[in-house]
């Protein structure tokens, strides 16, 4: 924890005393207070301690980290205060990730990148992250185990941007790898984030096994069962071992005993069966065997090992085949419990999930975020409560209270926070900030901003119908782009100091008005090509494609 603080702060590590105190109840929970000229971070473990030392600097120093402006965290001088900062955490688990995340935002990340990310994890109180960095050298190595070539082994693994897809059973060997120095690299990596996650506290979800093996795996072994998984979003089909053969446990065996050689083994394993497809067979007790096969590979491989599974693709029969200690739910959207009867008394973590396909879309309700779900819910079986943005490049005023949420039990005063947010954001309490994320709130952040995101018109393939204008958006704009407009107006007006905050934000909410305009010159394009106004279509047109030019700028 000294090193954190020591990477974020520098310049005022040396006001900080850390003390470790065992908690009274069990819960997670720090108190910070200044005594002889120090700032004493109290907690009952490094976790906690970050998220006290991120409150401080919150309340104390005008503090707004981001992933979108505000990135670096500049702090010269440590306020002493009067009185005790505390909190009780009551949620045992505060997941992050989802795979699609490892896709559209973290593929290409370098280690500086993630040492960021996993400070700004630890600060967020998050202790149950998912980690997959490097799980291609895991299958790599135990397909040579197996006898396969080195060309064989890595042309059956994906791309970077394409792996996790992957490991969620959907597609294989696209844009395959050609490079082993590649999967040596990511090993190397996936070790670092690992070591530094646990160093830290946390627990990291490692990768299971489901299933999904190369067509070829046939000339292994003398006979198997292997099923023909059908074309997900248009992707070529894969091919499934049979949970309920006896090669699969051989198969899934090696690789965790490998991924324990390369990584070590933390008793979380998430796997997903027939994740966004169906089962080959229909029967109940198929499924019923499916969820005993994979359980009985996890304990006889660790006897303390935990299944981590979705709520995405959920099948009863296969859940309630497992001992309620032996599984773990993932409510991602925070919507299947109610479906399921509160998963019927298994463990789940309370999730919220964003950024459908990664869209940059300002999109979300914080409303929704302030009344907090988790303080509403009458299950004690919730054990936590959980993050799983498919993009993290956006909307951060809806990332600082979505994160800030993770830890908190009650329901919080929307409107204070706006206005602490305000300051902490730009570095002023200018009422033109304030009245700026207040016609947020307003607009893009409203309580009808739920679901999937509204599309932009300029993503959509051109044409004279628009149904959609790319895969799972939604097509409605449910606010005023006038609204949208004045609080960029709001901003530009304000005067006096500029965070990198300010200077995303201005750029980010004037690209989203003129989204939202191109849609209405999209209609008049099509009201003067269906009336064959020339006039009409022309300067529409026009209007529309220099809108595009200046998105670009």
């Amino acid at each position: 924890m000294r090193k954190l603080i020591l990477r974020n702060t520098p310049d005022i590590a040396d006001s900080f005393e850390l003390r470790i105190k065992e908690s009274a109840d069990g819960k997670n929970f720090y108190e910070v207070f200044c005594e002889n000229g120090k700032i004493v971070i109290c907690a009952d473990c490094k976790i906690s301690q970050a998220v006290g030392y991120y409150d401080y600097l919150k309340k104390y120093c005008g503090v707004n980290l981001s992933h979108c402006g505000n990135t670096e965290l500049n702090v010269l001088n440590a306020p002493l205060f009067e009185g005790v900062l505390s909190k009780k955490i009551n949620q045992k688990f505060r997941a992050c990730f989802n795979y699609c995340t490892f896709g559209y935002s973290m593929a290409f990340w370098t280690w500086e990148d993630w040492e960021k990310e996993i400070d700004y994890m630890a600060m967020n109180g998050i202790n149950f992250p998912l980690a997959i960095v490097g799980t291609e050298a895991v299958w790599y190595y135990t397909m040579r185990d197996f006898g396969y070539s080195n060309v064989g082994a890595l042309r059956f693994l994906s791309g970077p941007g394409f792996w996790p897809w992957q490991l969620m059973n959907n597609i294989e060997s696209y844009f395959g790898l050609t490079d082993e120095n590649y999967i040596k690299a990511r090993l190397e990596l996936g070790k670092k984030i690992i070591e530094r996650e646990t160093e830290l506290g946390m627990t990291p979800i490692q990768q299971g096994f489901s299933g999904m093996v190369p067509r070829s795996l046939k000339k292994v072994f003398d006979s198997l069962r292997m099923n023909i998984v059908p074309s997900w979003c248009n992707f070529p089909v894969t091919y499934q071992l049979d949970p309920t053969d006896t090669a699969f446990k051989k198969f899934g065996t090696a690789l965790l005993e490998k991924q324990r050689e390369l990584f070590g083994a933390y008793h979380y394993y998430a796997c997903d069966p027939f994740h966004e497809n169906k089962p080959p067979v229909k029967k109940k007790d198929y499924l019923w065997k499916v969820g005993r096969a994979i359980d009985t590979m996890y304990k006889d491989f660790d006897p303390d090992s935990v299944w981590v599974m979705q709520s995405w693709s959920l099948r009863e029969d296969i859940v309630k085949a497992v001992p309620k200690d032996r599984l773990l739910i993932l409510d991602i959207d925070g919507t299947k419990h109610r479906e399921y009867d509160n998963f019927w008394g298994y463990d789940f973590i309370l999730g919220n999930i964003h950024s459908f396909g990664d869209r940059n879309t300002l999109h979300g309700s914080i409303s929704a975020l302030a009344k907090n779900e988790y303080a509403h819910i009458d299950a004690e079986n919730c054990v936590g409560t959980g993050l799983f943005p498919e993009g993290i490049y956006q909307n951060p005023l809806y990332y600082d209270l979505a994160y800030e949420m993770l830890t908190q039990s009650e329901e919080i005063n929307l409107d204070r926070w706006l206005e602490n947010y305000a300051v902490r954001r730009y570095g002023s309490d200018s009422k033109n900030y304030l009245e700026a994320v207040k016609l947020l709130e307003k607009s893009c952040y409203n309580e009808n901003c739920t679901g999937r995101e509204t599309g932009s018109v300029i993503c959509a393939r051109p044409g004279t119908t628009l149904k959609h204008t790319a895969p799972n958006d939604e097509m409605k704009l449910r606010y005023s782009n006038i609204d949208l407009l004045e609080s960029a107006e709001k901003l530009l007006e304000a005067e006096g100091e500029k965070t990198d905050g300010y200077v995303f934000d201005v750029c980010d909410i004037t690209r989203q008005v003129l989204s939202n305009y191109c849609r209405v010159l999209y209609d008049r394009v099509m009201e003067g090509f269906n009336t064959r106004d020339l006039n009409l279509f022309e300067r529409s047109s026009n209007a529309f494609l220099k809108i595009c030019e200046e998105l670009d700028e």
